[in-house]
């Protein structure tokens, strides 16, 4: 059968399938246009499926506000996702229109279609400022809201806005942009990320920090503080730590005062996965007591991702231990290079009692085999499982015999090859396997 044979009920929903999910990097503007120029069937098909044009990205040319204005009515009643994010490799419109200019008009073309707003991205300063409709409650269908902007010229604290209640928001993701903390109404959110702040752009104080945690006690699953925040002169001590009963997972940058505050006054039930990066930073007295006089505090988490280790700065085994007494999946993400960070890196796995399982995203097997060999020096328990994303080549069988007996499970991913400076990522099973002795 033909394609065109298909029913266009059918044919609509590969259409779906072809066009991107909307995304703040993906303008689906190429995938739309290649749809309805293939024939006369395809056009109608993709012209009467408004799920096809819900992602309205920022224009920065003319033309790609005029295309703007032909997608909001093919979208009908479907819910919108906005992206207010500027694409500094288009070219300059022939008028110098600026950034903030071209956002002020994209806005106020989709303000009378807010209750239909489900995704809002911005990264244009005074964007945020002007989403009135988010401001005034007129977006009540908004699912998720994510500003992450530079510091404004202007003093911001006396302009932050009230964020509104909202019961379908489940995603909050703000850096850099405050909202009136101490007037927070949203109790439905269950991903909350808070990037950088300044004095001049302020997080939540102490305070402010444990009531929005206490109003998100029973939802919140995601938690992420991310870069420094305002200097605080005051903390919170509460007789009662927060509960948070439904926390999964809490990512954080180096422990400064907010990560602190909150494994000081808050409690930790379900927590299964923390994100860092080592060393953990200057642990507070007040916070290293309280690691001490209750061990459990962190027990439930099993899955540490270690995203970068700072390797001029000396990792303490004894502080991880104490905050991380059962995390027996330790991860290493992107970025981190064994080589570089060989000194780290093989302190912190060799010395890492309760860990039985290792995912590691970029190695060769010669240096995994001169940790693990330290490793096994302490403690020889092979490993249950490890997985390497990207292997670096070439693989030795040496290196590779070394290591799968003494794992149970070996799981490579790829192998990157590297040839007269060019270097190709290639399935594992595709990969051979050097003998030993073969140079």
């Amino acid at each position: 059968m033909l394609i065109n044979g298909l029913p266009v009920e059918i044919l609509g929903i590969i259409f779906e399938l072809f066009v991107p999910s909307p995304d703040c990097w993906i303008d689906p503007t190429t995938y739309l246009v290649l749809l309805c120029s293939v024939c006369r069937l395809w056009r109608q098909v993709a012209l009467q499926n408004p799920l096809l044009w819900t992602a309205l990205h920022l224009p920065m040319s003319e033309a790609a506000f005029q295309w703007t204005e032909c997608i909001l009515p093919r979208s009908r009643s479907a819910p919108l996702h906005i992206f207010v994010v500027p694409k500094y490799h288009e070219p300059k419109s022939p008028a110098g229109t600026t950034i903030k200019e071209w956002s002020s008009r994209f806005l106020k073309l989709i303000e009378g279609h807010s209750q239909r707003w489900r995704t809002v991205e911005v990264d244009v300063p005074e964007a945020a400022i002007d989403l009135t409709p988010i401001w005034k409650g007129q977006a009540p269908m908004l699912q998720k809201l994510v500003i992450d902007t530079l510091p404004l010229s202007r003093d911001s604290r006396n302009t932050a806005p009230v964020l509104p209640a909202n019961n379908h928001l489940a995603l909050l993701d703000l850096s850099g942009f405050p909202v009136r903390w101490d007037q927070w109404n949203c109790t439905s959110i269950t991903n909350l990320e808070l990037g950088f702040f300044t004095a001049r752009e302020p997080g939540p104080n102490p305070i402010e920090l444990c009531n929005i945690l206490s109003l998100l006690s029973t939802q919140l699953r995601e938690l992420s503080i991310l870069g420094k925040w305002q200097p605080i002169s005051d903390h919170v001590s509460n007789s009662t730590p927060i509960l948070l009963e439904s926390l999964e997972s809490f990512t954080t940058s180096r422990w400064e005062w907010p990560v602190q505050e909150v494994l000081l006054n808050c409690s930790f039930p379900v927590l299964e996965h923390f994100d860092t990066k080592l060393p953990l930073g200057n642990l507070s007295i007040r916070l290293l007591s309280r690691l001490s006089m209750e061990p459990a505090l962190l027990q439930s988490v099993k899955r540490l991702s270690v995203k970068d280790i700072e390797d001029e700065l000396e990792v303490s085994m004894e502080e991880i231990q104490l905050v991380f007494p059962q995390a027996s999946h330790v991860q290493f993400g992107y970025g981190i290079d064994l080589e570089i960070l060989d000194h780290s890196s093989s302190c912190f796995l060799s010395n890492w009692a309760c860990m039985d399982q290792l995912d590691i995203y970029e190695a060769s097997l010669a240096e995994i085999r001169q940790i693990l060999a330290k490793r096994y020096e302490k403690y020889p328990t092979p490993l249950l499982e490890l997985k390497l994303n990207r292997a670096l080549g070439p693989i030795h069988r040496a290196d590779y015999e070394w290591v799968i007996s003494r794992v149970k499970c070996l799981t490579i991913e790829q192998v990157v090859i590297t040839c007269n400076g060019i270097s190709e990522s290639l399935p594992f099973e595709n990969i051979y396997i050097i003998p030993q002795g073969v140079v």
